[in-house]
């Protein structure tokens, strides 16, 4: 068996390798994302047929992509067809969390708009005012927040995170109160 075979085993990094990636032209993209600028060297003649490939898989039309699928290769252009529909679904699901995002923090806000607005019946003026402004204000910071950074950026979905946390927090003071009230 060769040595020069694929193992299986964890390959040492020393200081010639990182020397070797740092000198790379290196762009971070975000979320630990890196993307690496002339690392590989691709001949121009596969240049067209990248071009077609995708194409045809951006389209979703099925009889270009079966067309180009027997001008070129079918198992390579079956994988361009195959990354562009799972990037398609990683786009739905970012933009449907997104979405969730605001549906949620607006409705923070009119959560504040009902404990304001109830009164005193079941909680102390004090606790009426910190849960019901308290949701309120996370509310329109943590959506003004979202609008900035949207959840699909690093910083975006720790921000999401960290509203969920005040949520609970929330929640749960809002919780106690209600069990230790004296109107049930």
């Amino acid at each position: 068996m060769s040595s020069d075979l694929y193992d299986a085993s964890t390959p040492e990094i020393t200081g010639k390798t990182i020397k070797e990636i740092t000198q790379y032209d290196a762009e971070h993209i975000g979320g630990g994302v890196v993307r690496f600028s002339n690392v590989a060297q691709i001949p121009e003649v596969i240049f067209p047929w990248i071009q077609a490939a995708s194409q045809a898989a951006q389209t979703g039309d099925q009889a270009l992509m079966a067309q180009t699928a027997e001008q070129y290769n079918v198992a390579s252009i079956n994988s361009i067809i195959a990354g562009s529909s799972s990037a398609a679904i990683y786009t739905l699901f970012w933009g449907v969390f997104g979405i969730a995002g605001y549906i949620f923090y607006v409705s923070l806000i009119s959560t504040r708009a009902l404990i304001l607005r109830s009164g005193n019946y079941y909680l102390s003026n004090l606790m009426n005012q910190i849960t019901g402004y308290g949701f309120g204000i996370a509310g329109i910071v943590f959506l003004i927040l979202n609008i900035i950074w949207k959840v699909n950026t690093e910083w975006g979905f720790r921000i999401f995170a960290i509203s969920q946390i005040v949520w609970v927090i929330l929640v749960i003071i809002l919780a106690i109160n209600f069990i230790r009230s004296d109107k049930k």
